[in-house]
């Protein structure tokens, strides 16, 4: 390398580092406008990057963002995340208004708190077309209210490679039309408020190696469908529409597992591990991590990595051994019965012994007539 050239070397390479920021996996993508503020209106806030974009524009976080209010989304949109935080209270983040509007999110947390009656994330209402990959979305606030996180009363969803944990009462996924259709590829999506359904289904429904698990509600709702339209090896806790696996699947706190965003692993013995249909898995996780990682994919968004779960070893334990020992046995055989009969005894007695004696014999004589 040329001296002259070493300088701009360096210099694109700090400003690389700056660019990450500390976070993980971030998109270079080609950015047409960059979000630098955390309010919710303004210069470099989302809200006037997506006002001043055109269909087809990609706009990228470079800040945590705080809404107060809706966005309307009427044209296609990409929104790389970088792994940044968009979140809300009370809202509605995103209606997605417009049959041609496509509008895809990237690498992002969304954190939804206390909110509005039957408020939603994201809610498709003409006909638009919703893509999240490599994302995380909770709901929280413990108020009772409904709040799905993503609903569908007219249009289409895709989730890849994402997390939804629905810690407020809803769905993580509501498809509340015949004419919707709902594809979700290796993903984790968890309903813990009692009651509340995983997934309701109302229209088409492809599901590919992912996790449907809920507190004590329908994990697998089919609203007036006879089954998934399609349904490959998927983790479904309550065996609801007839999974490849069910039971629960042993997964850890939302928390940073690597990657940039949040995500809910496995433990060793999920039964969500070294399961999943090879054909349909995704290449990476969530994380940008590379399926699979011992030969085998995991069923999820968090592919488990290689050498994490050690193979089970035997521990032997003190076992008694039996010695044979000579035991007689006996046979019985035919022996006559002695029956006992009355038998006299005699007993002796004292019998006098004659003893002979001298007797006087009278000799007659002849006496005178």
């Amino acid at each position: 390398m040329t001296s002259h050239f070493r300088p701009i070397f360096i210099i694109a390479l700090l400003m690389a580092l700056l660019v990450q920021g500390g976070h993980n996996n971030v998109t270079l993508a080609a950015c047409d406008f960059t979000v630098t503020s955390s309010a919710d209106s303004g210069a470099g806030t989302l809200r006037n990057a997506v006002t001043a974009a055109v269909s087809g524009n990609t706009i990228c976080l470079n800040s945590n963002v705080v809404l107060t209010a809706f966005i309307t989304i009427n044209k296609s949109l990409i929104l790389e995340g970088n792994g940044f935080t968009l979140t809300g209270s009370n809202i509605t983040f995103f209606r997605i208004n417009g049959v041609s509007a496509n509008f895809t999110i990237n690498n992002i947390i969304v954190n939804s708190s206390t909110p509005l009656s039957s408020g939603t994330i994201f809610n498709t209402l003409t006909g638009g077309t919703f893509f999240l990959n490599s994302s995380t979305i909770r709901t929280s606030g413990a108020t009772g209210i409904v709040n799905d996180i993503i609903r569908v009363s007219n249009g289409n969803v895709t989730v890849h490679n994402s997390t939804l944990l629905a810690d407020e009462k809803g769905n993580t996924i509501n498809s509340s039309s015949t004419s919707t259709t709902v594809t979700v590829k290796n993903s984790t999506l968890v309903a813990n408020w009692p009651g509340s359904s995983t997934v309701v289904i109302s229209g088409v429904g492809h599901f590919f190696n992912s996790i449907l698990s809920g507190n004590s509600g329908d994990d697998c709702l089919l609203n007036g469908l006879l089954s998934l339209t399609t349904n490959i090896g998927n983790l479904i806790s309550d065996s609801e529409c007839s999974p490849a696996v069910s039971g629960a699947p042993l997964l850890g706190a939302l928390q940073n597992n690597g990657g940039s965003t949040l995500t809910m692993l496995p433990s060793c013995l999920s039964p969500a591990v070294d399961v999943a249909d090879s054909g349909t898995s995704l290449s990476t996780d969530q994380r940008g991590t590379s399926r699979p990682q011992n030969s085998l994919y995991d069923i999820g968004a968090v592919e488990i990595l290689g050498g994490a779960c050690p193979p089970a070893t035997l521990t032997p334990t003190a076992t008694s051994t039996l010695t044979p020992t000579v035991t007689a046995t006996l046979t019985p055989t035919n022996t006559p019965t002695l029956t006992p009969t009355a038998t006299s005894t005699l007993t002796p007695t004292n019998t006098p012994t004659l003893t002979p004696t001298a007797t006087s014999t009278l000799t007659p004589t002849n006496t005178p007539t």
